[in-house]
């Protein structure tokens, strides 16, 4: 993978587009995001998703947060762009869509209890961004 890359840099300092298809890209994950900055997922003869790297990462965030009152919660919820929710006791674990400036204002109007952005990964963000086109990337990629 060395090798791989080396030919990589030394294509990409020639200031010329690279094209890299891999069969797991979650696999290299690490390597895909210091090469990258456009992403796509091809399945079946078509394109699936393509972002910028870059954005893509600033527009999805995970979340945990716990909200003093049901109410609060629900109403909270419901002004976030959610993809992805999950709740443990009274804690919420969610993605969401926009930037974390605009999540966190719009959690904080409800004085949380606990709330916190967590970072993800290049392979939750692919999942994600599967799962709201209806795609189990899972069952793609496994």
């Amino acid at each position: 993978h060395v090798a791989l890359q080396e030919e990589i840099q030394e294509i990409l300092s020639k200031n010329e587009k690279v094209i890299i298809a891999i069969d797991a890209p979650l696999l290299f994950e690490a390597k895909l995001e210091d090469i990258c900055d456009c992403v796509g997922i091809l399945h079946q003869g078509g394109v699936l998703m393509q972002k910028d790297l870059e954005e893509m990462k600033l527009n999805i965030h995970n979340i945990q947060c716990v909200f003093q009152s049901a109410e609060e919660e629900k109403t909270a919820l419901g002004l976030l762009d959610i993809v992805k929710a999950e709740k443990r006791g009274s804690l919420n674990v969610i993605t969401v869509r926009g930037t974390e400036k605009e999540i966190l204002n719009k959690i904080n109007m409800f004085a949380p209890v606990f709330a916190e952005i967590l970072p993800l990964t290049l392979e939750e963000i692919f999942i994600s961004e599967t799962e709201v086109v209806g795609y189990d990337i899972k069952k793609l990629i496994f």
